[in-house]
């Protein structure tokens, strides 16, 4: 069984205020009309999505171009190559176990 609410009067004319505030809102965020909320909305998202394949390939290259790094400057100590930099270029978590 399923519950049907409606809102009727001046609740209803309440919440249509309320939503058309927040439409407002948000187009003002985008600089957009009101109108042009939902294509503009759609062209962000769609821009987001971009940029964060861009950063994801630009992060792949830097491991790769570190790794190369690392590789040029390893030694060869009695047949066995040792990195000669430092592969970490990050702090640990102040949460990780320390061993204590």
């Amino acid at each position: 069984m399923r519950r049907i609410e409606a809102i009727t009067g001046e609740g209803a004319l309440r919440r249509f205020q309320e939503d058309e505030s927040k439409i407002s809102r948000v187009a003002g965020a985008i600089q957009g009309s009101a109108q042009e909320v939902v294509e503009q909305v759609a062209k962000v998202l769609e821009e987001k999505k971009s940029l964060e394949h861009e950063l994801q390939q630009l992060k792949t290259r830097l491991a790769q171009a570190e790794a190369g790094d690392l590789e040029s400057q390893a030694r060869d100590v009695k047949g066995v190559k040792v990195p000669g930099g430092s592969c970490f270029r990050f702090r640990p978590s102040p949460t990780a176990h320390d061993g204590r």
